[in-house]
């Protein structure tokens, strides 16, 4: 759907997956896995100073029903000038198998605060 306010875009796909461990770590090898993907774009212009947009990401084991991630981007955009905006941004990645991996927690996030400029 596109608007000249508003985007909204869906995707869905599959790729390939390895990961293989470092030294010193466990010693299951290489695991190679395939994984699906469906993705949510959002862009919304609320005037023509403020903006917010968003993209979030499902990525599920294509074999493994409880092995998948969930990572969102969120900003909100504010301009200050012609060539200058101010952002916040709110980042967040879950991954289900982190824990199992050696992970304190299977989340985790961060908020961001930045002067955009454009010349």
């Amino acid at each position: 759907m596109r608007t000249p306010a508003t985007d909204v875009i869906f995707s869905v796909g599959a790729a390939g997956e390895g990961t293989r461990p470092l030294a010193p770590g466990d010693s299951l090898g290489t695991i190679t896995l395939a994984r699906g993907s469906s993705t949510l774009k959002l862009r919304r212009a609320f005037n023509e100073r403020v903006s917010f947009t968003s993209e979030t990401a499902y990525q599920p084991a294509l074999t493994e029903s409880g092995d998948y991630t969930i990572t969102s981007t969120n900003t909100l955009k504010s301009a200050l000038a012609r060539f200058a905006a101010l952002t916040l941004t709110f980042r967040d990645n879950y991954d289900s198998q982190a824990v199992l991996r050696g992970a304190r927690v299977k989340n985790d996030g961060e908020i961001l605060v930045g002067l955009l400029t454009t010349f």
